[in-house]
C-alpha cells in the first residue's frame, strides 16, 4: 500500500514537472499570439520586448521581425513644396530605426532558415535607403550576392538595379530587370521597377505598359505600398497618361539636395502645376527625379509654365533639419534651370532654454549667430486649444519691445504688453462659416495669464530667404523655448473671452463701462472684439475706433490704434 502511494506521488510530481515545462514553452507562444492581435504599435512593441526576454521564447525570429515591423512599418517621406508640406507614413524616430536595424541584423545573423530571413534582408535595405546611406545599401547588396539563398541573391540584384536607376545608369538597371523577367520570375516589383526606369527615360508608353503589368503579377514577399525605401508604387498606367498630358515637355530642372553641405541621395523631387496650388497632399505623388549618390538630380522634360517644385526626404531626417526656404512661391519654367534644395541643422536659442515661468512682462531672448544672416525674426506659436501644445497650431511673427519685427543683433527684449497691442494670426472654429468664432488669442493677445507660448527664431538673408531657424521640420513643442505666463490671474472678463463666450464678454464689459467709463480693460477688449469681429462678419470698425479713441484719451498710448490699421 505504501509502495502504491509512493508511486502515485512520483507520478504526480512528474506530471507537475511536465506541466510546468510544457506551460513554460506554451505560455510564451500564447503571449506572442496575443501581442500580434494588438493594433496599437507602441504597446505591441513594448510587449514584443517582454517576450524576447522570456527564457523559453522559441519564436524569437518571429518576434524580432514583428517588433521591427511595429517600430518601422516603412519609412515615409516628409515632402516640402513652395506652398505646403506634410508627411506620408508614420512619424518614426532614430531610436526606433536603430532598434529595427538591430532586430533585422539578428535575424540575418542567427536565423538563416527563418521564414522572415529574406524579408528582413529587404526591409533592412529599405531602411538604409530611407536613411540615405547608399554605402550601407551597397554593402548589403554585395553580401546578398554571395548568399547561398537564391531569394537573397535575387533581392540583391533587384536593389542593385534600383541603385543603377538612381545613378541614371538606365541600361544597367534595365538589363538586370529584363534578365529576371525573361527567366519567368513573377514579381510585381520587377514590372514596377521597369516602369520607373522607362518613366525616368521619358519612354512613357513603355512605362505605362510596365505599370499595367503590375496588376496581374503577385509580390514574392510582403505586400507593401512602397517599393524601395520610400519610393511609392504606381499601380497602373493611368497616372503616366495623365502626367504626360499635363506636364511632358523639353525643359529640365537640374540641381542638388544637401544636408549641411553634404549630398543627400534617394531624395525625391516633385512638381505641381499652378492649378494645384492650395490643394497640396503628399499622397499619390510620383517623383520627376530622384537624387543620385552625389545628391544631384535631373528631372524629366517639362512643359513651359508656372510650377510649384517640391522635395521629399525620409521622415527621420525631419526631426533634426531645417529647410532653407527660398523667398519665391512660383517656378516660372521657360527653359532649363538649376534649382537646389538645402537643409541644415537648426540654430539654437541660447536663453531662455526650455519652458520658463514669466512673472513680469519682459524677458530677454538670445540666440546663436547665423552666417550670412541679414536679420532675424521672433515668432510665437498659438494653438486652437490654448492649453494643449499638441493641438493644431499657427505661427506668426511678434515684435520686440521697440515694435520692431526685423532684428539685426542676436538678442532682443520682448515686452509682452507691447506684443499684445499687435494683431495675431488666429483660428476660426464652428459648425459653419456663419457661426465661426475667432480664437481667444486674437482678442487677448499672444501672451495672457496661464498660456504657454513656444518661441521660434528665424534667420533671413537680404532677399528674405530663410537661412535657419530654431525649430526643425518635425518637433515636439515641449522641447523648445516655451514662455509660461504667470504674472497675474485672468479677470472674469478674460475668462469669458478664453471660453469664447464673446457675446457674454461684450455684455460684461459694457456693464463695467456703465459703472466706470474709464475702465481700461473694458475699453481695450471691446476695441479688439469689434476690430477683429468675434465671429466671421461681425466686426465693426466704427465701434472699435470709438473705444480706441476713448482709451487713447485716458492712456495717451497711440499703440491702441495698431489693430485698426488696415
Amino acid at each position: 500500500m505504501v509502495m502504491k502511494i509512493r508511486m502515485k506521488v512520483k507520478t504526480l510530481i512528474v506530471l507537475i514537472i511536465v506541466f510546468i515545462i510544457g506551460f513554460g514553452f506554451i505560455a510564451p507562444e500564447i503571449f506572442l499570439y496575443g501581442i500580434e492581435q494588438i493594433e496599437e504599435k507602441e504597446k505591441a512593441a513594448s510587449l514584443y520586448k517582454v517576450y524576447l526576454n522570456m527564457p523559453l521564447a522559441i519564436s524569437r525570429d518571429r518576434a524580432l521581425y514583428r517588433l521591427a515591423r511595429s517600430l518601422v512599418p516603412h519609412i515615409g517621406t516628409y515632402d516640402l513644396f513652395m506652398f505646403g508640406r506634410g508627411s506620408s507614413g508614420d512619424l518614426i524616430s532614430h531610436e526606433d530605426i536603430d532598434k529595427a536595424i538591430e532586430c533585422y541584423e539578428e535575424i540575418l545573423d542567427k536565423y538563416e532558415n527563418s521564414p522572415y530571413y529574406v524579408s528582413s534582408y529587404k526591409n533592412l535595405m529599405d531602411i538604409y535607403i530611407g536613411m540615405a546611406d547608399h554605402e550601407k545599401v551597397q554593402e548589403l547588396i554585395g553580401w546578398g550576392r554571395h548568399s547561398e539563398d537564391e531569394e537573397i541573391v535575387y533581392t540583391s540584384y533587384l536593389y542593385a538595379s534600383f541603385n543603377h536607376m538612381v545613378n541614371r545608369e538606365y541600361d544597367k538597371a534595365l538589363d538586370l530587370v529584363e534578365k529576371y523577367i525573361s527567366e519567368g520570375v513573377e514579381d510585381r516589383r520587377l514590372y514596377a521597377l521597369k516602369g520607373h526606369i522607362y518613366y525616368l527615360q521619358e519612354e512613357y508608353e513603355e512605362a505605362a505598359r510596365a505599370f499595367e503589368a503590375i496588376g496581374t503579377t503577385a509580390y514574392l514577399h510582403d505586400d507593401d505600398s512602397n517599393l524601395f525605401g520610400s519610393v511609392r508604387e504606381v499601380l497602373n498606367g493611368y497616372w503616366i497618361n495623365s502626367f504626360t498630358r499635363r506636364y511632358a515637355g523639353d525643359n529640365r530642372i537640374r540641381g542638388r539636395v544637401t544636408v549641411n553641405g553634404q549630398p543627400l541621395p534617394y531624395a525625391q523631387i516633385y512638381i505641381h502645376s499652378k492649378s494645384q496650388y492650395g490643394t497640396y497632399s503628399p499622397d499619390g505623388e510620383l517623383y520627376i527625379a530622384i537624387t543620385d549618390f552625389n545628391g544631384e538630380f535631373e528631372t524629366i522634360g517639362l512643359k513651359d509654365g508656372e510650377y510649384e517644385i517640391g522635395v521629399g526626404l525620409s521622415i527621420p531626417f525631419a526631426y533634426n533639419l531645417v529647410f532653407k526656404e527660398k523667398n519665391e512661391r512660383i517656378l516660372n519654367l521657360t527653359g532649363d534651370i538649376t534649382y537646389n534644395f538645402e537643409f541644415t541643422e537648426p540654430m539654437e536659442i541660447i536663453s531662455p532654454r526650455g519652458e520658463f515661468s514669466l512673472k513680469g512682462s519682459i524677458f530677454t531672448l538670445k540666440w546663436e549667430r547665423v552666417e550670412g544672416a541679414d536679420h532675424y525674426k521672433v515668432y510665437a506659436v498659438a494653438f486652437d486649444r490654448p492649453f494643449d501644445l499638441s493641438s493644431g497650431s499657427i505661427t506668426y511673427a511678434i515684435p520686440n519691445e521697440a515694435g520692431e519685427y526685423e532684428i539685426r543683433e542676436t538678442e532682443t527684449i520682448i515686452d509682452i504688453d507691447t506684443v499684445n497691442y499687435h494683431p495675431t494670426a488666429a483660428f476660426y472654429s464652428g459648425d459653419s462659416r456663419h457661426e465661426a468664432l475667432i480664437s481667444p488669442n486674437a482678442i487677448l493677445g499672444t501672451f495672457y495669464p496661464g498660456v504657454r507660448v513656444p518661441i521660434i527664431v528665424k534667420a533671413f538673408d537680404k532677399e528674405g530667404n530663410l537661412l535657419n531657424k530654431s525649430l526643425p521640420l518635425i518637433s515636439n513643442y515641449e522641447d523648445v523655448t516655451v514662455v509660461r505666463v504667470e504674472n497675474r490671474e485672468l479677470t472674469a472678463g478674460e475668462r469669458l473671452i478664453l471660453n469664447m463666450e464673446y457675446e457674454e464678454a461684450i455684455e460684461y464689459y459694457e456693464a463695467l463701462l456703465e459703472d466706470d467709463s474709464t475702465n481700461i480693460e473694458a475699453l481695450t477688449y471691446l476695441s479688439r472684439i469689434y476690430a477683429h469681429g468675434w465671429m466671421l462678419g461681425k466686426h465693426d470698425l466704427e465701434k472699435a475706433r470709438e473705444y480706441a479713441e476713448r482709451l487713447y484719451r485716458i492712456t495717451g498710448d497711440d499703440r491702441v490704434y495698431i489693430r485698426l490699421k488696415k
